[in-house]
Formats: structure tokens, sequence, C-alpha cells
């Protein structure tokens, strides 16, 4: 589709629109209002007593820290002066909860944490709910704080896990008869050194 017929071909970026468009749930100007309608109903009654007791104190009337208000839903979608702070249906892309989440927000002394509810409460309104149009506020901050994205050391990068795999060559145990597989070898080469070996029942499986 379109069929050869018609001797059309959507382009890549066209077929990419497409694809856009059905992932977001093919929206329209009515599920849009009704999507951000949802949203605002939702923010008022779970998500804004949450902030009006965490967080306004900062980012409330007056110059918020940062330039950010948190005191509506509107002013929450405007972001902070580096950005959005909400990213659409993504709660662990947006900084409003990656930041409640490292406990830079609130910065010590200015207020409680967020506890586990609080945080899920935050989570679930992102995640579930769309804004519509003229306040997608979709861009993904890329500035993140040391909190956020501590500086990786080469001591971190030396950790096994991070390590590639590497195919060791199989070990020769002095008790051979013992070696029914690969796992056998490698297992005995670690026990006899300490003059251990594989229990009777083991070797005859």
């Amino acid at each position: 589709m379109p069929p050869p017929a018609f001797k059309l071909k959507l382009t890549d970026a066209q077929i990419e629109t497409v694809r856009k468009w059905i992932a977001d749930g093919a929206p329209h100007e009515e599920t849009k209002n009704g999507s951000l309608q949802a949203a605002t109903v939702q923010f008022d009654k779970a998500v804004k007593p949450i902030l009006a007791t965490r967080c306004t104190g900062c980012h409330g009337a007056g110059k918020p820290m940062a330039g950010l208000d948190l005191r509506t839903l509107a002013s929450v979608l405007d972001g902070s002066k580096n950005g959005p702070v909400v990213v659409e249906g993504a709660a662990d892309k947006s900084p409003l909860l990656r930041r409640t989440l490292s406990g830079s927000m609130p910065p010590k002394g200015a207020g409680m944490p967020l506890n586990g509810t609080e945080t899920e409460t935050l989570r679930q309104w992102i995640d579930t709910s769309r804004f519509g149009s003229g306040a997608t506020h979709t861009a993904l901050r890329e500035q993140f704080s040391e909190a956020e994205a501590p500086e990786i050391t080469a001591k971190d990068r030396s950790f096994w896990a991070f390590q590639k795999p590497v195919k060791q060559a199989q070990p020769v145990p002095k008790n051979k008869a013992q070696v029914r597989n690969p796992i056998d070898a490698f297992v005995l080469a670690r026990l006899e050194p300490k003059g251990l070996s594989l229990s009777p029942a083991a070797s005859e499986r």
C-alpha cells in the first residue's frame, strides 16, 4: 500500500510519521483534548498536592528556582530555564522524576524528600498522561546533574560486569575420570589445588 498501480511509494520519513502516529495511539483533535483534560484532572487530584507540599516552596510564586513553577499543570509543562521537566509518556526520561529519585530535589534542607508512594504517583501520571497538541514538551534534556549522572571513572569501567566475555581454554584436571562435561573440568580445576574433588554422586551422574 499504496498498490503498485498507483506508482506511489511513501518515503522513509513519511513511513516514520505514520509509525509514530500509531505508536502515540493515532491521536486526533478530539482525543488530544480529552487526553489533556484527563491529564489535568489527574494532576489536580493526585500530583498537585504532592508538589504543593514538597516542591513549591522553591518552585512556586515569585522567582522560582531555575525558572520552574510547579503550581499548575501548564507551568509544569512549560518546564524550567533548562528545558522540559516532563517527557510525555516516559517517566524514566523525565527530569522531574529523575531528580526526585536521585535525591537532588528537594535539595537537602529545603524540604522532606518524596516517599515511595509519592514518586510512584508521579511516575504513573507521567507514563499514562497525554497532554495534547500545543503542549507536547517531549524533547529530552541531555544535561543532567552530577548526582544523576556521575562521571564514569577508569575504576568503574574495570568492574567485571562491564568486561567483554573471553572464551577460556578448558583446563585439564588431574582426575580426568570425573570429567563428564566442560563444566566439570573448570570446577575440578578450582577444587584440586585445595585437595578437594567432585562428590562420588556427582561423578556417577
